[in-house]
Parts: C-alpha cells; structure tokens; sequence
C-alpha cells in the first residue's frame, strides 16, 4: 500500500480512544524512517525482519509492559512483521 505510517494516525487515535496502546512505525527507509533508501544504502528484508521489528516489539512491550502486543502491518510489512512475530522478551508474545 505504501503509506506512511501518519496515514494511520486517525485509525491509531480510534483504538486509543477504544481504550487501546497504540504505536506506529515506518519500517526503513520507508516513509519518515531512516536511513532514506539510496544508493550506497543497503539493507532489506533481512534487516527488517532480523533487526528492526523485534527491535519495535521490545520497545513496544517496554513502553506498555501490562498491554498484549499485536503487530499489524500491510504488504510486504504485513508479511515482515508476521515473521518476526515471536517472543523476545519475557512476558511479551508479539502476534500475527
């Protein structure tokens, strides 16, 4: 879909308001993250799933210790962040 993860503020804002934590991220190079994809920039999927989505999920499970963290993502994020659905830390069970 390619939309910036502001896309999703006013969905974000209705779960809050549902009573819910909500975070949001842009995965790399994607939207407002960083490093800006060009040339001389490499990383992928590897560094996706490996690197940055578990890395959101700890900080997710930090940030709301007593809340379930669900990971929810749309094309290739989607299927990026259903493979790093796993536990990496204790207490948090990421699902997909």
């Amino acid at each position: 879909m390619g939309e910036r993860a502001r896309f999703y503020a006013p969905f974000a804002r209705g779960l809050h308001q549902g009573g819910l934590h909500v975070a949001v991220t842009d995965l790399r190079g994607q939207g407002e993250s960083t490093p800006v994809a060009r040339r001389g920039v490499v990383y992928g999927y590897r560094e996706m799933v490996d690197d940055d989505l578990p890395a959101v999920a700890r900080a997710v499970c930090v940030g709301f210790p007593s809340s379930p963290a669900v990971l929810i993502g749309t094309a290739s994020a989607a299927s990026s962040r259903c493979s790093a659905a796993r536990p990496s830390s204790p207490g948090c069970t990421p699902s997909c």
